[in-house]
């Protein structure tokens, strides 16, 4: 469980919460008029956990008057940075292109506008599992040669045993709310007619301002990743 550490928020309500499509749904063999009547209850957990791996995005962006000279300088710089991000110590199988463009650079101010140049953008994505590097990285590639700097997400590689951990806090909190509603109505809960769970994970992330490379590493703090886990429950009425 991720070095068992956890920390739990729980909330239930009578509605659905909105999130993912159903991830299953448990039948008992109720018929439909079964599913439209009983005690319906939903319970969410939340579980936190330390993420191990940071997705660190940046690029290089180059303009010049003439689009082929704007072309050939970025590709020169970003094969710079890329070799430097190897060196680092980054596997070329973690580091991955999610963009790249050659536009326009249009005078609207002009009538009719007029385009004065052409801007080249080439943006990577570099996977990194040493959280404690981030910022090294950073600075790595800046130094190399990048000018934009996309932002940081955090994951974790296997969040199965956290997710579980949610999903068991989610159904508890879902039988508790139940047995207190009929506890209250003075009535009898029967059978579970059906369960039906939902849970993404939810990254945390955030965006990097203007970012300079300097005799200190530029900060950055993984913090943790909330994973979620909803269930609604249906039960049958004695």
């Amino acid at each position: 469980m991720l070095g068992g550490v956890f920390m739990y928020r729980v909330h239930a309500c009578i509605t659905l919460a909105a999130a993912l499509t159903a991830a299953f749904i448990l039948m008992s063999g109720a018929s439909a008029q079964d599913q439209r009547t009983g005690v319906v209850v939903t319970g969410t957990a939340e579980a936190q956990a330390r993420p191990d791996i940071a997705n660190v995005g940046f690029g290089v962006v180059t303009e010049d008057r003439d689009a082929t000279r704007a072309a050939q300088e970025n590709a020169r710089v970003t094969t710079a940075v890329i070799d430097a991000v190897v060196k680092f110590g980054i596997a070329r199988t973690d580091i991955q292109t999610t963009q790249y463009s050659v536009s326009p650079i249009v005078d609207y101010q002009k009538t009719p506008p007029v385009t004065t140049g052409y801007r080249v953008t080439n943006l990577v994505r570099v996977k990194l599992k040493d959280l404690a590097r981030i910022g090294n990285l950073i600075d790595t590639s800046i130094a190399a040669g990048a000018n934009n700097v996309q932002g940081v997400s955090f994951d974790i590689q296997d969040p199965t045993p956290v997710r579980r951990e949610a999903l068991v806090q989610a159904m508890r909190s879902a039988q508790a709310d139940a047995k207190l509603v009929a506890d209250t109505l003075g009535i009898r809960l029967g059978r579970i007619v059906s369960v039906t769970e939902s849970g993404p994970v939810v990254p945390r992330s955030f965006e990097l301002g203007a970012v300079r490379a300097e005799a200190a590493a530029t900060p950055i703090i993984p913090g943790q990743i909330t994973v979620s886990a909803t269930v609604t429950v249906v039960y049958s009425i004695l």
